[in-house]
């Protein structure tokens, strides 16, 4: 990020609000590849991974 120039906010506002140009759904893990802007006016791409988490069964 920082060797780009592109900030914390940047990041924070790309994932808030970036376009989603494509996404990805593989059962549990879902992928997003977004687009933003920085404060100078600069395109960046974001990809973002979630996953969701296995429930924690008593006892492990």
């Amino acid at each position: 990020m920082d060797e780009r120039g592109v900030t914390e906010p940047d990041l924070t506002r790309c994932l808030a609000g970036g376009e989603v140009l494509e996404d990805q759904d593989h059962g549990r893990d879902v992928k997003l590849l977004l687009r933003g802007v920085d404060s100078e006016g600069e395109e960046f791409y974001v990809v973002a991974a979630l996953t969701y988490p296995r429930p924690v069964e008593m006892g492990e």
